[in-house]
């Protein structure tokens, strides 16, 4: 039976960007799991909310990482 890895999602606050989260995500890599680090679109919370509710749905199947 195949096993999955985990998907972590990192979302940046409003005084960053989704670069902010490089040292993390190579740390999270040594670990093993699939990273996604949104890019938070800081247009209010309902459209953030929005946005940052799709980038999940949006990762490829086999992609280490992904910075959006």
């Amino acid at each position: 039976m195949p096993t999955t890895r985990p998907t972590v999602v990192l979302v940046h606050d409003g005084c960053s960007d989704a670069t902010s989260w490089f040292g993390v995500i190579a740390e999270l890599h040594r670990r093993g799991p699939t990273v996604l680090a949104l890019a938070n679109p800081l247009r209010g919370p309902a459209h953030d909310a929005s946005r940052v509710g799709r980038g999940p749905a949006e990762v490829s199947p086999g992609r280490r990482d992904r910075t959006r």
